[in-house]
């Protein structure tokens, strides 16, 4: 299966791959990567155009639908702008905004995260920048930060990650029903013409075997 996925790193990418794998119990997902910063488009009007562009350069691999990766950061109207221009693509799309950062889906289960790193580390009780706490312990392991975000993220319990994970969730395996409901209808209705087709042939064939009826004789 091919996604097509615009987000804002390579880790995004990976992590979010790794999810995807789990989510939908298959394997063989093929990403096609662009990597865009996005920026409000009420701040920036050029993004809007920057989305476009990005899009352009993955729909000629023709991927199934298209995930929009973004962190949330301080714009909390960035899923609703980005639906907004996503619209305007023509194309089934889900727009993934995790709360601050994908990193807070990660730092959800501190089991997975010991069980990766080896360590036997706590969550610190205060409220944590998770990207900059798991960069200081991914750190301290000999895994480089993105192969240990992407392990982590196949080993989560998802049942421990927050209320935007459990929507992208829902999300992904609506799109994913959907576009298979299309292409079934799609076969459906190829094999019913392909069936018209092979009765009207028939009746051409069977027509043409029967004797020719003269005018004098249907008198």
């Amino acid at each position: 299966m091919h996604i097509g996925v615009i987000a804002e790193s390579q880790d995004n990418i990976y992590v979010l791959r790794a999810f995807c794998q789990r989510i939908l119990d298959e394997e063989n997902i093929y990403i096609i990567k662009q990597n865009q910063r996005f920026v409000s488009t009420q701040i920036l009007p050029k993004n809007i155009q920057s989305i476009g562009n990005s899009f352009l350069k993955i729909k000629k691999h023709k991927p199934k639908f298209l995930i929009f990766l973004t962190d949330m950061d301080k714009n909390k109207k960035i899923k609703v702008e980005l639906e907004q221009e996503v619209q305007k693509l023509s194309i089934h799309a889900i727009i993934v905004v995790p709360v601050t950062k994908i990193e807070n889906w990660l730092v959800c289960d501190i089991n997975a995260i010991n069980t990766v790193l080896k360590s036997n580390i706590s969550l610190p009780g205060h409220k944590l920048d998770a990207k900059s706490w798991l960069q200081d312990q991914i750190g301290k392991s000999s895994l480089s930060y993105t192969v240990a975000c992407t392990r982590i993220a196949k080993q989560a319990s998802f049942k421990k990650i927050g209320k935007d994970f459990q929507e992208f969730v829902v999300d992904l395996k609506r799109i994913v029903l959907e576009l298979e409901s299309k292409q079934n209808q799609v076969v459906k209705n190829k094999n019913k013409r392909k069936s018209l087709t092979n009765k009207v042939i028939n009746q051409y064939l069977k027509a043409l075997n029967k004797p020719i009826v003269s005018d004098k004789r249907r008198k």
